[in-house]
C-alpha cells in the first residue's frame, strides 16, 4: 500500500456558489475536500439536476500541479457539465466530477487505487449514491483495483473487461459520439482539416472515427503532453492510433505517438504542445483538460488557456467539436459564434463515456455472472448513444442563435421525460434493472 494515503482532514461544504474569472458561477450542492497524509489534496463536487435523481455520476482526473482555489473551479465547472450531460443525454442521475492534486503521482495503478478508495469512502458518507468513472490519469486499470477494494465496487464504473466492465477505453465510446455528433451538421463538406489536442482516450478514437467516416477530413495536427505532430498533407490516423493504443497508456502512449512523429516521413514535429493553437486547422477537437481558451480579457483557472481571437486568427477555424469538458469559455464560444464558428458543445457531443459507464454499472451483475456479455452490453448502449447524440445535435442546430444556449434549451427539454420514465419505472424494487429498463425504453 502506498504510503501517506490516509485522510487526515475531510472538508464538507453545502449549498455553495464556486465563481471563477470567466463570469463561471455554480451552486454546488455538495463539495468534499480531503486532504492526505503526503499532502494530496481530494476534490469531489455534486451538482443538482432539478429533479434532482438518487444517482450521481462523474469521473475521476488526477492532475499534478494545481492551486486550491483553482481545482474547486475545476471540478465545480466539471460536475455542472455532468449535471447536463447526465439527464440531456437521458440518464436519470445528477452530476459529479472528482479532481485530485497529487504532485508526484505514482506510475502505480495500485497506488492511485488506494488514494482513491480512501477519497471515495469520504464521500460517500455524505453521498452515497455517488458513481465513480474514470477520467485524465485515472483509467480502466485503475479503476479495476478500486473496484476490488470493500465497498466500493456498486460505486465503481469504467472498468476493463478483466474487471467485468465493458472497456470503454478499448471501445473508444466518448470519440466514436463525438463523430456521430459531428455528422448531425450538414456543413462537414466544407471542413477539409482537423487538429486534436489530446491524443488520448478521447482524442485518438475521434481521430479513427473521424477517418473512417469523414475520409475528406485531414488530421493535419495532433498534440499530447510532449508535442504536436503536424503534417500539411494529413497524418496517418490509423498509424498513430495504433501507436497509441498498442502501450498501456499514460506516459508510455504520449511517447510512442512523439517517437512515431519524429521517425515519420513528411512529419514535422514540434516540441511544445501549445504550438497547436497556431496552426491552420477547419474543425477542432480540444480533447484535454477544461478552460483551454478564453476570451483576451477574461481570467481563468488554467494559467495557460489560449486566448481566442489570437487562435481563430491564426487557424481560421470553422467548427469546434468539444471532446473534452468545458474545454472553452462561455465567453469564447459566444464569440466564436459572433464570428460564424459552429460550436459542438460539449455535454451534447461528447456523452459517450458516460452512458458506457451507466450501462456497465446497471448491468454489473450480469457482466460479474456472465449472464450478459461486455459486446452485448456495449452493442446495446452503442445504438443507444448514437440515436441520442445525434438528435439531439440535430435539435441544437435547429434552433439557431449559440448553440451553447440551445443545448441548455435541449437539456431542459428532456430532463422532464427522462425524470418521469424514471418515476414511472419506480415498482422496480432493483435499481440496477431499473436502470436497464430505463434504458431500453429511453425517448427524448
Amino acid at each position: 500500500m502506498a504510503q501517506g494515503i490516509e485522510v487526515v482532514n475531510t472538508l464538507v461544504e453545502r449549498n455553495i456558489v464556486v465563481e471563477g474569472g470567466d463570469g463561471f458561477r455554480q451552486k454546488v450542492r455538495t463539495l468534499v475536500t480531503t486532504t492526505h497524509a503526503n499532502g494530496v489534496r481530494g476534490y469531489t463536487a455534486f451538482v443538482e439536476s432539478s429533479p434532482a435523481f438518487e444517482r450521481s455520476v462523474g469521473g475521476s482526473r488526477i492532475v499534478r500541479d494545481t492551486s486550491n482555489a483553482a481545482a474547486r473551479i475545476e471540478v465545480s465547472k466539471l460536475a455542472a457539465g455532468m449535471s447536463a450531460k447526465n439527464p440531456g443525454a437521458g440518464i436519470p442521475a445528477s452530476g459529479q466530477k472528482s479532481v485530485v492534486v497529487w504532485p508526484d503521482r505514482p506510475a502505480s495503478s495500485e497506488a492511485k487505487s488506494d488514494l482513491l478508495a480512501h477519497h471515495y469512502r469520504e464521500v460517500l458518507k455524505v453521498e452515497p449514491g455517488a458513481i465513480f468513472g474514470p477520467d485524465m490519469a485515472v483509467g480502466e486499470d485503475v479503476q479495476d483495483f478500486v473496484s476490488l477494494k470493500h465497498g466500493l465496487v456498486d460505486h465503481i464504473a469504467g472498468n476493463s473487461h478483466a474487471g467485468h466492465g465493458v472497456s470503454i477505453d478499448e471501445t473508444g465510446w466518448t470519440g466514436r459520439a463525438l463523430v456521430l455528433g459531428l455528422g448531425a451538421w450538414d456543413g462537414t463538406a466544407d471542413l477539409k482539416t482537423a487538429a486534436i489536442q489530446g491524443f488520448g482516450a478521447v482524442g485518438a478514437w475521434a481521430a479513427r472515427h473521424l477517418a473512417k467516416t469523414q475520409p475528406h477530413i485531414k488530421v493535419v495536427a495532433l498534440s499530447n503532453r510532449f508535442g504536436v505532430a503536424t503534417c500539411a498533407d494529413g497524418l496517418d490516423a490509423g498509424a498513430f492510433f495504433s501507436a497509441w493504443a498498442e502501450t498501456s497508456g499514460g506516459r508510455a502512449a504520449d511517447e510512442a505517438v512523439r517517437k512515431l512523429a519524429q521517425d515519420a516521413d513528411g512529419v514535422h514535429w514540434i516540441d511544445n504542445p501549445n504550438a497547436l493553437w497556431t496552426l491552420q486547422a477547419d474543425l477542432m477537437i480540444p480533447a484535454a483538460r477544461t478552460g483551454e481558451v478564453r476570451l483576451s480579457t477574461e481570467q481563468t483557472e488554467n494559467a495557460q488557456a489560449q486566448e481566442v481571437e489570437a487562435w481563430h486568427a491564426a487557424s481560421g477555424v470553422k467548427a469546434v467539436l468539444e471532446g473534452a469538458n468545458a474545454p472553452l469559455t462561455v465567453g469564447a464560444e459566444d464569440w466564436l459564434t459572433e464570428h460564424g464558428v459552429v460550436i459542438f458543445p460539449d455535454f451534447i457531443v461528447n456523452s459517450g463515456g458516460v452512458w458506457g459507464c451507466w450501462a456497465e454499472w446497471a448491468e454489473r451483475q450480469a457482466l460479474r455472472d456472465g449472464n450478459r456479455t461486455a459486446q452485448q452490453v456495449t452493442d446495446d448502449t452503442e445504438t443507444i448513444v448514437g440515436r441520442v447524440v445525434r438528435a439531439n445535435m440535430r435539435r441544437v442546430l435547429a434552433k439557431g442563435g449559440s448553440n451553447r444556449a440551445a443545448a441548455n434549451a435541449v437539456k431542459l427539454e428532456n430532463l422532464a421525460p427522462v425524470a418521469a420514465q424514471w418515476k414511472a419505472l419506480s415498482h422496480i424494487e432493483d435499481v440496477h434493472a431499473r436502470a436497464v429498463a430505463h434504458a431500453k425504453g429511453l425517448e427524448l
